[in-house]
């Protein structure tokens, strides 16, 4: 697991006991301050809450209503047996788009990495036979960064004779998607998802680096390619502490 950075044992926060605002109210305001300045970075963890406590003059009671209303907006995360994190900012997935994640992250500023887990040919799971049908398949495995930090588990499957000799291509160093276009001239046009919630199992909290509370975002992705040609089945796995999704909809015309 990644190491444990603990912020500045003290604060140095100023309480007005005569203000009308709520004690909890004011060191909730500062410590949020204080995380969208940097000055509390992701991931390091608060001091512990008798220190603090001791520090400020208040009760355990106070500080939990403080560290609530910082939990609800998303800012820290408490873990039992560990402390309290500050968490790092989310990115919105926007299932509207079709995008890989190389792209994605490149639009964000970020550096995209990729760990291959798996590449072999074999016949395709159940689930993406039934969309891709019984032919041979590509099986990629592959665990995406971002700025080497662990993002999403990625499977994807392509059928052979649509992207014949894939396995020669390093993934690592390209994006799958402009491989398709560039070298095999298959441009994936649409794609179907479906977005459920999990938990992840031992295997997936050592690849993502990430305790047994923080829930997965389950994205099952069928695309098409031209002319409504079935061309892969993925199913990605993003950190629930990393990832939100979102869903542009409109209310039709009634009648």
């Amino acid at each position: 697991m990644t190491a444990i950075r603990h912020a500045r044992s003290t604060f140095h926060l100023e309480l007005d006991r005569r203000s009308p605002i709520p004690v909890y109210v004011q060191i909730s305001d500062a410590l949020r301050a204080r995380i969208q300045s940097g000055k509390l970075s992701p991931d390091s963890v608060l001091p512990p809450s008798e220190q603090l406590c001791e520090e400020l003059g208040i009760t355990r009671v106070t500080l939990r209503q403080a560290y609530a209303v910082l939990a609800r907006e998303g800012l820290v995360d408490a873990q039992r047996g560990r402390g309290t994190f500050v968490r790092r900012s989310r990115i919105e997935r926007t299932l509207g788009q079709m995008i890989g994640f190389s792209e994605e992250m490149r639009a964000r500023g970020k550096v995209p990495g990729s760990r291959t887990l798996a590449f072999e040919k074999c016949a395709p799971t159940e689930e993406a036979r039934n969309f891709l049908g019984d032919s041979p398949v590509y099986r990629i495995e592959r665990l995406r960064l971002a700025d080497g930090v662990p993002m999403a588990l990625e499977e994807v499957q392509l059928p052979v004779a649509l992207c014949p000799d894939l396995d020669d291509f390093d993934l690592t160093q390209r994006s799958l998607y402009e491989i398709l276009d560039e070298v095999y001239h298959v441009r994936l046009l649409r794609c179907d998802q479906i977005v459920s919630a999990g938990l992840p199992g031992a295997r997936e909290r050592k690849l993502l680096d990430i305790g047994h509370t923080v829930a997965l975002l389950n994205v099952t992705r069928r695309s098409f390619a031209k002319p409504e040609r079935p061309a892969s089945f993925g199913i990605t796995q993003y950190r629930g502490d990393l990832y939100t999704a979102s869903v542009h909809a409109e209310r039709g015309k009634r009648g």
